[in-house]
């Protein structure tokens, strides 16, 4: 059972990268997202979660989504992101590679798979879709109330409260 678990990095592990439900979860909303043809950015924190979540969008969704991560040639990331600016590419997951300095104004979507806490880091990756542009004025930002254990209940209150400091919700 999770609320027996002391270590963060198992809570974390059980309650956000291996939470089959969780995935499920995003992957029935990028669903619904990609339908409406609008671009979705996933960000997530540990590889094994892009992983569970791209193969989970493969069956849900039935197409293969690019997840650029820190150790892909900077090349390639330029070309993901070119596509996705583009619309070539509807839906992308994304380690914290793509936290600072990636600017996707066509961006519809951010989903924060990923948790944790840090006001900074939600921020920068808030921003990859807060542009505005002359054909989108507004993103829409996917969190989850990861209320499975103390520790998530805590980061899920973190995030909440910069939502709030910033007239979000």
């Amino acid at each position: 059972d999770i609320l027996d678990i002391r270590k963060y990095q198992e809570v974390y592990e059980y309650g956000i990268v291996r939470n089959e439900l969780r995935n499920q979860q995003i992957a029935e909303i990028v669903r619904d997202f990609y339908k409406q043809k609008k671009t979705v950015l996933i960000f997530v924190t540990h590889l094994e979660q892009g992983d569970l979540i791209a193969k989970e969008i493969e069956k849900v969704v039935g197409i293969k989504v690019p997840f650029v991560q820190g150790n892909m040639p900077q090349e390639e990331r330029t070309i993901i992101k070119t596509k996705l600016i583009s619309k070539k590419i509807k839906v992308v997951i994304a380690t914290t590679s793509w936290t600072e300095g990636v600017d996707i104004p066509s961006l519809c979507v951010v989903i924060m798979a990923g948790a944790g806490k840090s006001e900074l880091q939600t921020l920068q990756r808030l921003g990859r879709g807060l542009r505005r542009t002359k054909d989108k004025d507004e993103v829409i930002i996917i969190d989850f109330l990861d209320l499975t254990h103390t520790y998530l209940i805590r980061q899920t209150g973190e995030r909440l409260s910069t939502y709030s400091d910033h007239d979000w919700l």
